[in-house]
């Protein structure tokens, strides 16, 4: 995974204050503001305020509360959707960590019944060390054969086994008919007293032996203490059956005509946990019950982080290979910390102040309403040229506002219906609307940024420093990552030159971003295979040349000349982002005093951008 490396902090805009004085007797600033002061003491100024005003400082103090309560709302939502999917995540990692145990042990039956349906003893322990389980299957104890040996067949086998093992012994007694030893396991060490342990000297560990003989299904035991384990904590044993028969048995009698025995693995529970899921990279314990014995704990070992009154807590049943498994989860000290915010009472905090500050402004307007008649010729020549300036920015203004407006729009009526469902405990519903919102706070998040990339552009000089290829592309990889693995695209990176080079970095990052983006958002679904290719080459001397290449829906022919105008996006999509992206490539290429063309075709797109930069060491 690409490393994340912080953006660079672009300092604001700076905005310049001239003081036009009109009047040579009119008062200070100072003496202005001192003024509103006493009358907003005395009272006398509201009564100048006009209904407007006292409508516009309600309407904010509305918009305040209002945002507040939709920030209190959405932070517990986050919370909500962060506690589900960890939640979700042990119980996958556990099932697929349970699944592959389960192959582990499937591909030793399978490799028993291709040499005959049995295995010696020499056979076994070269295949167990082959499969590498300690490598390759954390938390299991081992992997092992468990053979049933009916009475008459109980002197034969001890002297088979006793071949390579004299003092092999069949152990505890038992009233059972039949033995069900455990013949070998592997790794030997740490294990030597489950050698020879018969199954059906203790109840869970019989049923379950005898139930995964007659379905031909893995099964696991329900909780026992194993007898490699010197913490006496909760285990359990995992059966997988096999055959004399090359074909799967179809019936109970068939399967038990035919039964040879088990291939097994030993689990102490909390290993299994550990090799699950580390407890530093999660912020939710758990613990697990079968049926009403619980097997493990997390609250007592993570006792530090134990909350007595989390924000979350929950439980899931699982049906597991035979058993019953309960999950019963909370959150954490940690969860509660990571999630705090103080977002929404600073939004209620600078709301009140920004209404004291309209009312300030609004009483200063209304004082200051008479003083102004004569310069109405000064403010007609200036409006002249806003118009101007409005003329000019008209298409801007509106191709902005409308972009804005609609996933606010989107937003809203996810929203609403989201109340519906969540009325109607929809929960498929209502996480389709979350998923949709989110989509839609994306798109206004990424139009947000390029419009105040656009605003800071022309401000973004900054001397050259060397960059390295690699660097900068982990740093756009970081900021990409979860848009090309949502798309599935693979993107790759070659670098062909020889040291680094001197160039505004935050112009390259900028423009290598927007153009990997491009391409990852116009890729082609119809492909099986879709990708972006980036790369740095010399071209000539003093200039590189930054190429993006993709597989994508190309770009059209009648196009051409309008793929780096403002807001342009083939197809009109709002998909594929704000349509400033080609825009503030071509700017920040042109500050670079560089040049920029392109191919493309039905079978992809390619951007050339040649830069003149000084290598390092030259």
């Amino acid at each position: 995974m690409p490393r994340l490396i912080p953006r660079p902090y672009a300092a604001p805009t700076p905005y310049r204050i001239t003081v036009l004085r009109m009047d040579p007797e009119a008062p200070t600033q100072n003496q202005q503001a001192k003024d509103v002061g006493k009358a907003i003491l005395s009272g006398s100024a509201f009564s100048t305020m006009h209904r407007l005003h006292w409508l516009i400082i309600f309407l904010s103090l509305v918009v305040t509360i209002a945002a507040w309560r939709i920030t209190s709302s959405q932070i517990q939502e986050k919370a909500a959707n962060t506690y589900e999917r960890e939640t979700s995540k042990i119980l996958d990692l556990v099932l697929e960590r349970m699944q592959r145990y389960e192959d582990a042990l499937w591909a030793g039956a399978i490799h028993i019944n291709a040499i005959g349906g049995d295995i010696q003893y020499r056979d076994w322990k070269r295949y167990a060390e082959a499969v590498s389980i300690e490598r390759k299957y954390p938390g299991i104890n081992g992997i092992g054969v468990v053979h049933y040996v009916a009475p008459d067949r109980l002197h034969s086998y001890l002297t088979a086994q006793r071949v390579d093992r004299p003092s092999y012994r069949i152990h505890p007694d038992h009233d059972k008919q039949g033995f069900w030893p455990i013949s070998y396991i592997i790794p030997e060490k740490g294990n030597e007293k489950a050698v020879g342990l018969d199954m059906a000297h203790e109840s869970n560990r019989y049923a379950a032996a005898q139930l995964a003989r007659d379905t031909g299904e893995a099964r696991i035991t329900g909780p026992i203490t194993l007898v490699q384990d010197e913490q006496h904590t909760p285990g359990f044993l995992f059966f997988v059956p096999f055959y004399r028969s090359s074909t799967a048995p179809l019936n109970v009698e068939e399967r038990r005509e035919t039964f040879v025995g088990l291939i097994y693995a030993p689990f102490v529970v909390n290993n299994l946990v550990d090799g699950v899921l580390s407890r530093e990279l999660r912020s939710i314990t758990f613990s697990i019950s079968d049926g009403s014995e619980e097997i493990f704990n997390e609250d007592a070992i993570a006792e530090h982080e134990f909350d007595n009154d989390p924000l979350f807590q929950s439980s899931s049943e699982i049906e597991l290979y035979g058993r019953t498994w309960t999950f019963r989860f909370r959150s954490s000290k940690e969860f509660r910390r990571d999630l705090s915010s103080d977002q929404p009472m600073t939004i209620l905090i600078g709301g009140i102040l920004v209404d004291l500050l309209l009312l300030m402004l609004f009483v200063l307007i209304s004082r200051n309403n008479r003083r102004n008649a004569h310069n109405a010729q000064m403010l007609l020549q200036a409006q002249k040229k806003v118009e101007r300036a409005n003329e000019e920015l008209s298409h801007f203004n509106y191709r902005t506002s409308h972009d804005l407006v609609a996933p606010l729009k989107t937003i809203r009526g996810y929203v609403d219906l989201a109340k519906y469902q969540i009325e109607d405990k929809d929960i498929e519903g209502i996480s389709d609307c979350l998923s949709r919102i989110g989509k839609q706070a994306s798109r206004l998040e990424k139009l947000v940024e390029d419009l105040l990339n656009l605003c800071r552009i022309e401000n973004q000089d900054s001397p050259p420093e060397a960059i390295d290829p690699h660097e900068i592309f982990d740093f756009v990889s970081s900021t990409l990552q979860s848009l090309w693995e949502e798309k599935g695209v693979q993107v790759t990176f070659e670098n062909h030159l020889q040291a680094p080079f001197y160039a505004e970095s935050v112009r390259v990052r900028q423009i290598m971003e927007n153009l990997v983006s491009n391409g990852i958002k116009y890729s082609d679904p119809q492909k099986s295979e879709r990708w972006v290719k980036v790369g740095f080459t010399p071209v000539r001397e003093g200039w590189i040349r930054l190429e993006v290449a993709d597989n994508g829906i190309g770009i059209p022919d009648e196009s051409r000349d309008k793929v780096y105008e403002m807001f342009y996006r083939a197809g009109n999509n709002s998909e594929f982002g704000s349509g400033l992206g080609n825009y503030l490539v071509k700017k920040h290429v042109s500050s670079l005093n560089g040049t920029i063309d392109y191919r493309s075709s039905p079978q992809g797109t390619t951007f050339h951008v040649d830069i003149p930069a000084k290598m390092t060491g030259r």
